[in-house]
């Protein structure tokens, strides 16, 4: 790395850390920000150090499975959140016993709700509702609520 390359990441880290500090409004959010901004800072400071000894750092490609793994895990989490969530405002809408599947994308797409199965039992309907009606209800809600056109939300019912 030049000089001057390390001295754009440094500057550069350091304008990314006062950008979100100015954006970010105050409380909780904004420490947690900050304290990640300054190690971002700390790292780019650092980040010519291998070089001063004869190499550069060697990342273990097991570590970067288990960070991908670990990430993975995030988005499988996150999802399921999101999931629970909005079978519970179903059940709200009084449409009673529901399952919802929410299959996720790979790749650029992981963690984002690509399509979402929702199995509706008629039987159970706290509202009087036709299953049309609930259907159509359903697509609107998961449309919203996961950001994907109505041709993804498929709606059976058992």
């Amino acid at each position: 790395m030049s000089i001057s390359g390390w001295v754009m990441s440094v500057t550069s880290a350091i304008a990314v850390g006062t950008l979100a500090d100015i954006i970010i409004a105050d409380g909780g959010t904004k420490k947690f920000v900050k304290g990640i901004a300054a190690l971002i800072v700390f790292a780019a400071l650092i980040a010519p150090i291998p070089a001063l000894f004869g190499g550069e750092l060697d990342f273990d490609p097991a570590e970067q499975t288990q960070y991908n793994e670990y990430l993975q895990e995030i988005d499988r989490s996150y999802l399921e959140g999101r999931t629970k969530i909005f079978s519970d405002s179903l059940k709200k809408e009084g449409l009673g016993k529901t399952v919802v599947n929410v299959h996720s994308g790979s790749g650029e797409a992981a963690g984002e709700a690509v399509c979402v199965v929702v199995t509706l039992y008629p039987d159970t309907f706290t509202r009087d509702m036709t299953f049309e009606e609930a259907e159509t209800a359903v697509k609107i809600k998961a449309e919203a609520y996961f950001s994907l056109p109505q041709n993804m939300v498929i709606v059976v019912g058992a």
